[in-house]
């Protein structure tokens, strides 16, 4: 495996190369104010640079365990391609993607997964208006942990590096889509298409996955609006085919210069997620979802995040009970279900998020995650300690499922992971 990402690393960076033939500053629009006016997820890495291209290069070995197993050795090699080229003054060129090479010394045994992440043209004919065209990881939402308004994240994940929310908002397929978006003086507007170009996803290595990403024909318009300096909405409508419309609301608040307060709601006729995972007869009704919570920034070094989530479409606790009696064979299809469509398994959860940057010394950041479902308490821990160094990090990632065998984290099949990371960038 190691001689192969090798390989794979030279020749991607050299064909990676052969492309940056200019320095260019990223964005055609001004961009800073369109992602808080969009209220969209537009996070990049911190390892940014001035160059059109990029290029990240990450290996990672460790120790997992599963319930009543012994622990077993596990590796993960990665590349990160990521190229931003303005072609003309008014034309841009941006394509995303990444090579995961997981390998277990179990019987999941080794597997490669590409994910194209991007791949689009973008066109600025004015300031105010751009139109957009190709593969485009489309991202909505101000929560940070559970986003009920970000619906083409359903088929988008094909790994899961880190299960970070940045990383599975990052890491993941763009659907194909015809976007366009207009900016003005305090608001801002977007329409885009995604057509049907596939049935079915495809489990193969380097597939472009256009059956997960594309299986039917989807639009979504969003309307934002700065009311005042603190206080930012945003209106959504999404819909497709076989599917009823879903409105989705996005709010932000500046509660002080230290809190931001924010709440994530969609709602519209749908079936229950037990009910569409296993294909029983439609039982539609109006349903709800939402994320609240807030952030607290402490001394500009830390900040920390808590969220309250619900799912209207997910089992209650009476039909969570129920639902362990059904058929292994069932219950994996949920499963299937969840992983899909980065839904909630239960009907409320709970997220809490921690990041201390330069923690004791410089370059030196800890981040901590913990997921609590409210229905049958069981819980997800996650924990980094992660070193910034020029031109590389280094990080040390544990992580634990607890809960009892019939609760959501408890049934997980990793117990416990404990993995040493180290990133290159380029």
């Amino acid at each position: 495996m190691r001689r192969r990402i090798l390989h794979t690393c030279m020749w991607l960076a050299a064909s990676t190369a052969s492309l940056a033939l200019a320095e260019t500053d990223t964005g055609l629009m001004p961009e800073d104010d369109l992602a808080a006016l969009m209220l969209a997820d537009d996070t990049t890495d911190s390892h940014t640079h001035e160059k059109p291209w990029q290029l990240t290069v990450e290996a990672a070995a460790g120790m997992e365990s599963e319930r009543d197993t012994s622990a077993y050795a596990v590796a993960r090699g990665a590349l990160d391609m990521a190229l931003d080229y303005r072609v003309t003054p008014a034309l841009r060129l941006v394509f995303r993607d990444r090579i995961d090479d997981f390998s277990r010394a179990n019987a999941s045994g080794q597997r490669v997964i590409n994910t194209w992440k991007e791949g689009y043209l973008a066109w600025q004919p004015t300031s105010h208006a751009s139109v957009e065209l190709g593969r485009i990881n489309v991202r909505q939402g101000v929560a940070m942990g559970y986003n009920p308004t970000d619906w083409f994240n359903d088929g988008a994940v094909r790994a899961v590096p880190s299960v970070a929310p940045d990383s599975l908002r990052q890491n993941r397929q763009g659907s194909i889509v015809a976007r366009s978006q207009w900016l003005w003086n305090g608001g801002a507007a977007f329409a885009l298409y995604s057509p049907k170009l596939a049935s079915t996803p495809s489990q193969a290595s380097f597939s472009p996955d256009l059956g997960a990403t594309n299986r039917r024909h989807r639009y979504l318009l969003g309307a934002s609006a700065r009311l005042s300096d603190r206080i930012q909405p945003q209106l959504l409508l999404q819909g497709g085919q076989g599917q009823s419309p879903q409105v989705g609301v996005n709010l932000s608040v500046l509660a002080s210069d230290a809190v931001t307060a924010y709440a994530e709601w969609s709602g519209g006729r749908d079936r229950s997620q037990l009910n569409e995972a296993l294909g029983l007869p439609p039982d539609t009704a109006f349903r709800q979802r939402l994320s609240t919570g807030g952030t607290w920034t402490i001394g500009g070094k830390v900040t920390a995040t808590a969220e309250y989530q619900y799912d209207g479409a997910a089992p209650d606790a009476t039909q969570w009970r129920q639902f362990w009696r059904l058929p292994p064979a069932a219950q994996m299809g949920y499963r299937q279900f969840l992983a899909d469509s980065q839904e909630l398994a239960t009907r409320s959860g709970a997220f809490l998020y921690v990041s201390w940057r330069d923690a004791m010394t410089p370059g030196l950041d800890l981040n901590a995650m913990a997921r609590l479902d409210l229905v049958d308490r069981s819980n997800m821990f996650w924990i980094e300690w992660r070193y910034r160094l020029p031109g590389w990090d280094i990080a040390l990632q544990w992580q634990r499922n607890a809960g009892a065998r019939d609760t959501s984290y408890g049934s997980l099949p990793v117990r416990q992971s404990l993995m040493l990371l180290t990133a290159l960038y380029f």
